[in-house]
């Protein structure tokens, strides 16, 4: 596994108020003791729905998801036999990794 170009995770998702009707998503990553931001998103109305925090949780997962798949490459990756019903997910996680470093 190679040394990262995105900042590291762990990342968490918080909510903040920013006025009375307008909130913000916010995914951070902790540096030098102070919330270092990852991205964010500002919206006009209280969220209500599951699935903006949905996202949100999968967004701030994105370092150990990609983390975890690149370990699993490595272990059972090209050159290593795979039984056929094992070889989408192979070619699905190689391509995984290539999406989010542009490798």
């Amino acid at each position: 596994m190679s040394t990262p170009k995105h900042t590291p995770g762990p990342w968490q998702v918080n909510l903040t108020r920013v006025d009375h009707a307008i909130f913000r998503w916010h995914i951070a990553s902790e540096k030098n003791g102070s919330a270092f931001p990852i991205c964010e998103h500002v919206i006009e109305s209280e969220p209500t729905g599951a699935e903006q925090l949905a996202n949100a949780r999968l967004i701030a997962a994105a370092p150990d998801l990609l983390a975890a798949v690149e370990e699993l490459v490595a272990a059972f990756g090209p050159g290593q036999p795979l039984p056929a019903s094992r070889r989408e997910a192979m070619r699905m996680g190689i391509a995984a990794i290539k999406r989010a470093t542009a490798k």
